[in-house]
């Protein structure tokens, strides 16, 4: 999962990851005043960068060929949901140590 760039993602990653397509954050009224990225900011580099959407009388293709499920295959994915289970379970007892540790070692 570290390969992930959104992996350790904040407001400042986000904006440096966005700037090179000329996006930047700025000041939105929907409520009260907050920083944020309006969708008509990304036209410019969704047009360059994102293929366009398929027609709606056409189905889209499928971005991969669809393999034949083996029990082979049901193995290897059972096996990566292990693995995406104990990961998870790995991330949350990091955190809950980290708030443990913030309080003071306190529960």
């Amino acid at each position: 999962m570290e390969h992930r760039p959104w992996h350790t993602l904040t407001k400042e990653g986000l904006a440096k990851m966005l700037r090179p397509f000329g996006v930047r954050p700025d000041v939105l009224r929907i409520g009260r005043p907050e920083r944020g990225y309006d969708r008509a900011w990304f036209a410019d580099a969704f047009a360059r960068y994102a293929p366009p959407p398929a027609p709606k009388d056409e189905p889209a293709a499928p971005v991969t060929p669809v393999t034949p499920v083996t029990p082979e295959a049901e193995a290897e994915v059972a096996k990566d949901l292990r693995d995406e289970a104990t990961w998870r379970a790995y991330l949350a007892a990091e955190a809950q140590a980290k708030r443990k540790a913030k309080r003071g070692g306190k529960k």
